[in-house]
């Protein structure tokens, strides 16, 4: 038995399987790791980079690329804001926050993953920033992005007295859980649903059944009776029952289901 499926950003996973869960989804994935580290944090310039949500769901951590370029003595560390954004610009209250103590800013360019204990709600299409600031008098932090500015959904910003854009973007990777729908895909998210076109063939070349609907990413969705499909050969007894749909869940597992009999 073999499956091809054509969606956007959807994969699927075969079998009796429980519903999907909520998990961590990457969204947005900003001047990654960056090409610039000049950018200074310090007490008098607080740094931020402003982007829109492409999932709804609890923002639950952020990633940065920092630099410590003078890890010596006893430092502040930085602390972490997010803040909904309008016109690439924080607006309002803080709506999660967090601190990076200063043994976690690496010595040289590195990854920090920044975990927020309580995560804010994010809305797809809405804009929001992340905001960083220290205590730190000198300039110690730096944070890595790209110069000039490549990414056309928020801006990097800084605060020196108020925020202003600027022509350069900010590293940054946000994570989202997606909320779990119910076993039977009839659940309401605010994520859209997304067109899934799945072929389903017995043997190579053949493709008996095919079946096109949409489905929520972050659902469970049963195939309909007429289209359930019983497997021959070594695939004897099993039947492809529906689809699961996770952003970043790869195809190639589902196909692993298939090829060591898991939950099939």
């Amino acid at each position: 038995m073999f499956i091809r499926v054509s969606a956007i950003a959807v994969a699927v996973v075969i079998g009796v399987m429980n519903p999907a869960h909520a998990a961590s989804t990457l969204d947005q994935g900003i001047a990654y790791p960056g090409n610039d580290c000049n950018t200074e944090v310090y007490s008098a310039v607080g740094l931020g980079q402003s982007f829109t949500a492409g999932l709804s769901g609890s923002l639950t951590s952020v990633e940065l690329y920092l630099v410590d370029v003078a890890p010596v003595g006893s430092e502040p560390g930085l602390t972490v804001e997010l803040k909904s954004a309008s016109s690439d610009l924080p607006t309002g209250s803080v709506l999660a926050t967090a601190t990076i103590p200063d043994s976690d800013v690496p010595s040289s360019p590195g990854l920090v993953t920044v975990t927020f204990s309580s995560p804010a709600t994010l809305t797809a299409g809405q804009q929001y920033a992340i905001l960083v600031t220290t205590t730190e008098g000198s300039s110690n932090y730096k944070w890595c992005g790209n110069y000039p500015a490549s990414y056309s959904d928020g801006s990097g910003l800084d605060d020196q007295g108020g925020w202003r854009v600027l022509s350069q973007d900010f590293s940054l990777r946000t994570y989202v859980d997606i909320p779990a729908a119910p076993s039977n895909g009839s659940g309401s998210q605010s994520v859209a649903p997304q067109r899934v076109n799945v072929d389903i063939g017995l043997g190579a070349g053949e493709i008996p059944v095919s079946w096109s609907s949409e489905t929520t990413i972050g659902s469970w969705f049963s195939l309909p009776a007429s289209s359930e499909v019983s497997g021959t050969g070594e695939n004897a007894g099993k039947m492809f029952l529906g689809v699961a749909t996770r952003e970043d869940f790869p195809v190639d597992i589902a196909q692993r289901q298939i090829d060591n009999r898991w939950g099939v």
